[in-house]
Formats: C-alpha cells, structure tokens, sequence
C-alpha cells in the first residue's frame, strides 16, 4: 500500500511550542519530508540529501542543518552511517495504529530498517501505543526490532491473525438482531484488557528470525510506555507529548533496553560486536554531562569494560545515576550498577519481609540512641538513662519504653 497523502494537526501552530521552535527551514523540510510517497507506514525514508537539495529552495548546507536541527529535537531520527531517516512518531500521529490494517502494513516494514539507532527509536514508540487498541502485535515487533530479527516474527503474523478473526466473528454475531452476542454489547461496556508483561511477549519471537543486534546507540529526549488513559487525544502517557500531528519534541531521557540473546531464544553471540569506546564516551555524555576530563575518562573507561560484559545500557545507566549522587568513586561503578540489577530482588525481598510493628520500631530506634550514648560517653541525664537501659538488655529497654511512655 502507498501513501497518498500526508497528515498535519492544525493545532500545531498554536498549541506546540516544540514545533513552532524550530526554524523555517527546519519547518519546510519536515513537512516535505512527511509528505514524501517512499515515507513508509513505518516512517522510514532513504537519506537523499542531494535529491532534496534540489527540490527546496535551500543550499546544501542549510539543508543538511536543518535535518540535524528536526534530528536534535526528536522530530526525526538520522542514522547518516546508515542512511536512513525516521519520522519518529508517525504511526501515532497519523492514527496508523488506529487502523488495523494500515498498522499491520507498518509493522512489516518496521524491519526494513537496517540502523540500530532507528530500531530502537522505532520500538519505543511501539511500546507507547495503547495495547487495549493494538492488541500485542506491536510490543512483539518491538521486541523482535531490538533483537535483530530480519523480518516480521511468525508469531507476530498469527497473533494478528487471530485478532483480525476475533474482531470478525464478534462483528458478525453482534449484527444478528436479538443475539445473545448483541444483547451482551448493548447491556454491557466490555473490560479493558491489561498490557501483556514484555517478558510473556518476547517468548512470541521466533528463535529462527533473530538475529544478533549490537547495541543500541542511546538518544535523549525519548520516554518509553506501553499504553495511554486518553488514546483519542495523544497515545502517550508521556505529559509532554503534544498533539503535534507532525512529529513530536518529548522531554526528558530515556535508555533503551537491549534484548540479550538469551531473552529471546538465541545464544552468546549476540554480544559478537563488543560495544566501543564511543558508544561508552556517548552514554557518559548524555548522563553526566559536563564532568571534568580526567573524571569523564576513568567514567568511560569502566562503562566500556561493562558494557563489553554483555551488562545492559539500562543497567549502567541506573549505575551512573547513582554514582552521581553520591561522594564515591569512580571505581566502584561497577558495585553501583550491580546494585541497580539486584533492584528487583532487594524491592522483593523487602516487600516479602514481615512489617514491624510500632514497639519493634520504637525499640529499634532506642537501642541506637543508647548505642551512640554509651560510644560518645554522654553524661546527660538522659545519655546516662539510656546507657542503664542498654545495659539491662531487653529488660532495661523495657523499662525505657514503659517510661517514655508515660
């Protein structure tokens, strides 16, 4: 299916401070851009910058600014390595994923990309479409775009097959005129489904279409979700995400996750392409930017040796965040992202421990104070009642509690 035509909120000139930002030449070359007929459903288009040159009323080099300019903003997404562009956000704002068909055209050729960067920008914005809408069809591609996958996994086909199917044979019942099935849609509101966990979705993935990835390169201003309260209006849970129609300029950072391998059925070798030293040099960049040159090169140079584990962007990322609130240093990087990765065991585990009740907590916070009392001598009357209370042990403690009490 080609594209015949382009669509553009009118809201944008009023309501979208991000768009009305940019510059004149920034503004014509994405409305040109987006009203290309090679523009897949997908929002991928051949970098042509020659062929552009020619058809607007700009020199090459103002061109070429202006495409870096929509690039910096989240607008587009330029992999010029690769030579590929992405009109990031077009199956959300053109209402693609709104129609089932359309959304399944795009789908497909989401694995016409061959940059990693674009992948992954592509699979974030996947994640934002509303699943009670979609189905999980698109959280599965996302997955399957993260892991290297060549074309569109088997298992992403059938699922939207069987809810193509679903969807008729509802249809079909619920024309019948007294059927239970009309009945039932007229009496009640159906339920919305919750999202599907990412980790059941990535078990959809054929093992055979996967194909190693290396790792993605991190970009800012990207916020990733999976669903929205107000699909009709913006698919995004992300506030900042405007009705652009157009494009779209979110804040704030975002830290795409890598698939191992194993996650997705495949083996070791999909760490073949060890992560290089500019991809860590990047990741310290956009994280803590502004660090002194000696401090940013020992911070790149333990990213690397992490990253070259196999330990994900997500992981170290979460690592240097809380480095950077705290008088560490560089070296224990490493125990500060091993600390992110336990998160969800030490949350576990807290969350599995029985809670204290207030004497337990009371006591608690006694025995401290006698503990600090007795190590910095206190002769106030009330350092030497909680050294006596200290050293009667429960009993003494008791007698403290009773008192405080009182």
């Amino acid at each position: 299916m080609a594209r015949d035509h382009a669509r553009i909120e009118c809201s944008i000139w009023e309501d979208d401070d991000d768009w009305n930002a940019l510059s004149g030449p920034a503004m014509l070359l994405y409305v040109f851009l987006l009203s290309q007929r090679e523009l897949t459903y997908a929002g991928l288009l051949p970098l042509r910058l020659r062929r552009w040159t020619k058809k607007l009323p700009f020199a090459a080099e103002e061109v070429s600014a202006a495409l870096a300019e929509l690039d910096a903003r989240r607008f587009l997404v330029v992999d010029r390595d690769a030579e590929e562009v992405l009109v990031r956000s077009l199956i959300r704002r053109d209402g693609i994923w709104k129609q089932p068909q359309v959304l399944a055209a795009a789908l497909r050729e989401s694995f016409a990309i061959t940059s990693t960067v674009l992948r992954t920008a592509l699979a974030a914005e996947l994640r934002r479409l509303p699943v009670e809408v979609t189905g999980p069809a698109p959280e599965m591609t996302a997955a399957a775009l993260l892991a290297g996958a060549p074309t569109l996994p088997p298992a992403v086909k059938a699922v939207m097959e069987e809810r193509r199917r679903a969807k008729a044979t509802k249809g079909t019942a619920a024309a019948r005129p007294g059927s239970a099935a009309s009945v039932a849609r007229r009496a009640t509101r159906p339920a919305r489904p919750a999202a599907a966990p990412a980790a059941a979705l990535v078990e959809h993935v054929d093992q055979a279409d996967v194909q190693p990835a290396a790792a993605p390169e991190l970009r800012p201003h990207e916020t990733v979700t999976t669903s929205s309260d107000n699909p009709a209006r913006n698919p995004s849970s992300n506030p900042s995400g405007k009705a652009l129609g157009v494009g779209g300029g979110g804040k704030g950072c975002s830290v795409p996750v890598l698939l191992s391998a194993s996650s997705v059925g495949g083996d070791a070798r999909a760490h073949e392409s060890a992560p290089t030293r500019e991809d860590a040099a990047r990741l310290v960049a956009e994280v803590l930017p502004g660090q002194p040159a000696k401090v940013a090169d020992k911070l790149v140079t333990e990213v690397a040796a992490l990253l070259a584990e196999g330990i994900g962007a997500a992981a170290v990322v979460a690592g240097l965040r809380l480095w950077s609130g705290k008088r560490l240093g560089v070296g224990l990087l490493a125990e500060l992202v091993g600390e992110a990765m336990r998160a969800p065991q030490i949350d576990a585990a807290e969350f599995s421990r029985p809670p204290r009740n207030s004497d337990e907590r009371v006591a608690s916070a006694f025995a401290l104070a006698a503990h600090y009392a007795t190590e910095d001598g206190d002769d106030t009357e009330l350092g030497r009642l909680l050294r006596s209370a200290a050293g009667g042990g429960t009993s003494g403690m008791g007698v403290l509690l009773s008192g405080a009490a009182a």
